[in-house]
């Protein structure tokens, strides 16, 4: 029963420490402050430790208000190694990113928020965001915004400059043709699998769903330190 009860613990530490440790990466060091003022300068500092990479596509930039024009700093081209073909990265060492600030009415407080995923040449972390919380002091005042804004942040190969806006849907247009989303038919009737097969089976595949989905490569290095909180409390 006292090894039953200590898989357990085991099992719900490592689902938790999937999400507890997704937003701490030590290997990966974000900064940022404004530069500028009166231009809107935001410099973001990023630094990969030693045997780390970030990929570029999956790095982003977005704020809570106005738009972004984006210099990121010069990538590294190299061979996949979860995947055929080559990849831009930034591997270890310390990076500059310019950011200027596009307001379309006065901006002080303002968060921006970097999206990335961290990796080594085995294995990735889970895909993480740092937020900054800055303030222009006077107010940033509102310029006119260069034609042809996107809000797409980071698809793959894009220019070392881009502008981005933030999504704001009380400045959405009103006149734009809706979007037609089509759902996909295979979507999951819960309602129907509760009724089909009773709710203790659905809890039980659940639990060993997220068992095999705490065991993938992503939280390896959280095991010797789970072990250690569990031996510490038969003690």
């Amino acid at each position: 029963m006292n090894h039953f009860k200590a898989i357990f613990l085991l099992a719900a530490l490592l689902l938790l420490s999937t999400g507890a440790f997704a937003s701490f990466d030590p290997n990966f060091n974000f900064s940022a402050k404004i530069s500028d003022q009166q231009q809107g300068t935001i410099i973001v500092d990023m630094r990969v430790a030693p045997q780390h990479m970030l990929y570029r596509n999956q790095l982003s930039l977005r704020t809570s208000t106005g738009a972004l024009k984006i210099e990121w700093p010069p990538v590294t081209e190299k061979k996949d190694p979860f995947g055929e073909g080559l990849v831009e990265i930034y591997p270890a060492g310390n990076y500059q990113i310019k950011v200027q600030m596009i307001a379309s009415a006065p901006v002080s407080s303002f968060e921006l928020t970097l999206g990335y995923q961290g990796c080594t040449s085995l294995t990735c972390f889970m895909p993480s965001t740092k937020t900054f919380d800055l303030v222009f002091n006077p107010p940033l005042q509102p310029v006119t915004a260069p034609a042809g804004l996107s809000s797409a942040v980071s698809p793959a190969r894009m220019p070392a400059t881009q502008t981005a806006t933030a999504s704001d849907s009380r400045n959405a247009n009103p006149a734009s043709a809706p979007i037609n989303v089509e759902m996909s038919q295979d979507t999951v009737d819960f309602s129907a699998a509760l009724a089909s097969k009773g709710i203790y089976r659905v809890l039980l595949l659940a639990f060993l769903g997220g068992l095999l989905v705490s065991l993938t490569p992503c939280v390896y290095p959280m095991i010797p330190f789970t072990l250690s909180i569990i031996g510490s409390r038969n003690e």
